[in-house]
């Protein structure tokens, strides 16, 4: 059996990842925004 402490633990691990992905993701998606409106407006 699993205990419940580790699949807090294992959730807990999942949530930073995910947050983390995202953040990359929308600094990501945003630099190349602002490297898009740079080329266009140079």
């Amino acid at each position: 059996m699993i205990k419940r402490s580790n699949i807090f633990e294992l959730v807990n691990i999942y949530n930073k990842i995910i947050e983390r992905s995202l953040l990359t993701n929308i600094i990501l998606t945003n630099l190349f925004i602002l490297g898009d409106f740079n080329l266009y407006y140079l």
